[in-house]
């Protein structure tokens, strides 16, 4: 009987803390609700999960961008509503000034709302913004660049191109409707005008609507990339409580062997002893 390196103890030891660690991740994971909450629980696995989650973050800020940007749009367009609505009334101004039973006095006070619808439009066009960025003025000639992608490539990249919608621009700056021909005049450069800010508005909303289904393709792909993450990173919550309780009656019932082993040795040590 060897007493210094009592075997049977040292081997239930062994066990016990193996069993006591076990609990003890078991405890951790259920606590945190993750399957891997460490690279030594699953590295491949935490590096996947990792890369899921950095590209669900990203897919969901550029959902956000796409936002955005059909909010910037929806407030372009609003102002260019103002602008096709000023147009249409001048033109009403320039017809009834063009027609020949109308007095140079009556041109004139015309003339004086014409102007007045004019200088409503070169106010839209100074006043129109999202967060401070004009939007009529011709600062965004060259293109709005909207971030709608979580990578860098160009094709996760739109640009939004408005031009300028002043009067200057409109080529309505010279327009005068106090005479018949400068109310013919009008009617045409009305016409023009009015075309660029139609078309202007058709690119508006082919451009919202490609954000809309950019939206829509985003939050689907986020929704998928979570559900991919969740199924390598996420813990079974049941089946981890029945692997738990498993382990709980290992720790035990080492614990138990463990005390019993080192009693056994030292009862058996003292009655040769006593022999």
């Amino acid at each position: 009987m060897n007493v210094n390196n009592n075997m049977a103890a040292v081997n239930s030891y062994r066990n016990l803390s193996a069993n006591q660690t076990s609990v003890a991740n078991g405890l951790e994971r259920l606590s945190s609700g993750y399957r891997i909450d460490s690279a030594a629980d699953d590295a491949a696995g935490l590096a996947i999960s990792e890369g899921m989650r950095s590209l669900t973050g990203g897919l969901e800020r550029a959902s956000q961008n796409a936002q955005n940007g059909v909010s910037l749009i929806q407030t372009a367009e609003g102002g260019l509503s103002g602008t096709a609505d000023a147009l249409s009334r001048m033109r009403e101004l320039a017809v009834q000034a063009s027609n020949g039973t109308m007095n140079d006095t009556d041109r004139a006070m015309l003339n004086r709302e014409f102007n007045d619808l004019r200088e409503s439009i070169n106010g839209i066009a100074e006043s129109t913004n999202y967060n401070g960025i004009n939007l009529l003025n011709g600062d965004q000639s060259e293109g709005l660049t909207l971030q709608i992608g979580a990578q860098g490539n160009a094709d996760q990249r739109m640009q939004v191109a408005i031009g300028d919608m002043g009067s200057d621009a409109l080529g309505l700056s010279d327009l005068d409707i106090s005479t018949l021909d400068g109310a013919n005049a009008a009617l045409q450069a009305i016409d023009v005008a009015s075309e660029v800010v139609s078309s202007t508005r058709g690119d508006l909303g082919a451009a919202q609507n490609r954000l809309e289904s950019t939206i829509s393709n985003l939050e689907a792909a986020r929704f998928n990339t979570t559900a991919s993450e969740a199924t390598i990173r996420d813990l079974d919550m049941a089946r981890e409580a029945m692997n738990q309780s498993t382990r709980n009656i290992m720790s035990e019932s080492s614990n138990a062997v463990q005390a019993q082993s080192m009693n056994l040795m030292r009862q058996n040590a003292m009655a040769l002893l006593v022999r």
